[in-house]
């Protein structure tokens, strides 16, 4: 009998401690103990400890699809997710962050190629650079309200599935090249209310519109805001679907390879206001079969204004130039307008009878050489362009109505600023008598300058187009 007591007596012991040992939860037994549930759920990840007793994830086994970063594990608080910790985890397919954790480290989640979402939580005010840089899968990301938030740079450098970044009203600060080679990037979305950026037309802008900071990579037309007075080097490098650009006027900075490797972009207008082109900027694409990777459209345009920094930068790199210079400014004489002369060192105004001597210029303003009062015709020259004249009323020094002048470049035959195959169209129906061009037009197809127009002129045009024979 005492035999059986003493077994008896054990056996409740032992049961006992089975309960008390028991995981938390499990169906069936009590939930008021807290220690050993924690290990187990989050076998797959390893911690150590950071400053204050806290703790950070350094690593994962890749074993799992879906993974949970804990904000405490065996009752403490997990901060932080160390560099490096899941790179190229290649099985993780989601992750969701708790709310505890204040920054990820540099290259964190890179190279998690089949990740296709990741929630991260409201306490995160730090994504180190290159965190997610080629996960190749990601399509979405949302930065919740938080304290503050920063992007390293290259943060989302090579992630081609995303389309979406959403960021909070107190994203503080954004890295270079964030958002490199997310070429399915539809929008970069900003909350309404933040003091540092926003968002125009899914790009990503400083608060005050004057700096622009990124760009979807998948859009087709572009059109820079008023305002921007620098497009940054590489801003839209790589775009695989852009067609259009649009510059505004009060853009002075062109930054170097701007749109290198932009494969879809022939031409671009460049405004009279830039005066700083750099490097590869427009025209130049990646290629592994030449020396230095580098190649360049042969047939890619610059429509821009003479003089100017376009044509400095057509002229260097050996690609075709059309001139859009319209009025050159009127010939009044007694205004602030920047002057004929100013402009281009090669134009030139004279009056019938009087020559080139019939003015003078000071401080940038023209003024009449002492001309008698009467009707003159004057003549505006200027090289590549097709000469013209006006009609003017001169009396007491100045003209009675200030002529505004205007010139068209030599192969602009319908006078639309461009030279293209609109102008070869154009010059053939006016040799088929099916339309009838004006005298100025007719001096504007004059290409071979042979005093009138023919056959020959429709060829040279087309030499231009080609860039076989320029024109100018």
């Amino acid at each position: 009998m005492t035999a059986k007591r003493i077994i008896s007596s054990v056996l409740a012991i032992t049961l006992v401690m089975g309960v008390i040992a028991s995981p938390v939860g499990q169906k069936g037994m009590s939930s008021g103990f807290s220690i050993s549930a924690s290990a187990a759920s989050y076998s797959y990840l390893t911690f150590e400890e950071v400053s204050g007793g806290n703790l950070e994830v350094t690593g994962c086994d890749n074993s799992v699809a879906k993974v949970t970063v804990p904000a405490t594990y065996n009752g403490r608080k997990v901060v932080s997710i160390k560099n490096y910790a899941f790179a190229n985890c290649d099985k993780v397919q989601s992750v969701v962050i708790q709310d505890g954790i204040t920054s990820i480290g540099n290259s964190a989640f890179e190279g998690c190629t089949k990740m296709t979402s990741i929630t991260l939580p409201n306490t995160l005010n730090r994504i180190n650079e290159w965190a997610f840089f080629r996960c190749l899968s990601l399509k979405e990301v949302t930065v919740k309200q938080s304290s503050w938030v920063y992007l390293g740079d290259h943060v989302f450098d090579g992630c081609t599935s995303l389309e979406t970044v959403s960021l909070p009203v107190t994203a503080y600060g954004i890295g270079s090249g964030a958002f490199n080679g997310c070429s399915s990037l539809k929008a970069i979305n900003v909350a309404a209310g933040n003091g540092t950026y926003k968002s125009v037309d899914g790009m990503l802008m400083s608060k005050d519109g004057t700096e622009l900071l990124a760009v979807p990579a998948s859009a087709e037309s572009v059109t820079i805001p008023e305002g921007v007075t620098v497009l940054p080097s590489d801003i839209l490098k790589g775009f695989g679907n852009l067609t259009s650009l649009t510059l505004p006027d009060g853009l002075t900075t062109i930054g170097k390879t701007a749109a290198y490797d932009s494969r879809t972009l022939k031409e671009v207008t460049i405004p009279k206001s830039v005066t700083e082109i750099g490097a590869m900027a427009f025209g130049y694409y990646y290629d592994s079969d030449t020396i230095n990777s580098r190649a360049k459209f042969e047939d890619f345009t610059i429509y821009g204004y003479w003089g100017t920094a376009a044509m400095t930068y057509a002229d260097k790199n050996g690609f075709r130039f059309v001139p859009i210079d319209e009025t050159l400014y009127k010939a009044s004489l007694e205004t602030d307008e920047k002057s004929l002369l100013e402009k281009n060192s090669v134009i030139t105004i004279s009056f019938d009878d009087f020559g080139e001597t019939a003015y003078t210029l000071t401080d940038g303003s023209y003024g009449l050489a002492a001309m008698p009062d009467g009707d003159y015709v004057m003549t505006v020259s200027a090289e590549g362009f097709a000469e013209r004249e006006y009609s003017v009323s001169i009396k007491d020094g100045a003209f009675t109505e200030d002529p505004e002048v205007k010139l068209y470049a030599i192969g602009d035959v319908n006078n639309d600023r461009k030279v293209n195959l609109v102008d070869v169209t154009v010059l053939k129906k006016h040799l088929l008598k099916l339309t009838q061009l004006d005298e100025y037009q007719l001096r504007c197809a004059d290409v071979y300058n042979n005093d009138g127009v023919n056959t020959l002129d429709v060829m040279y045009i087309k030499k231009h187009l080609i860039n076989i024979q320029r024109l100018w």
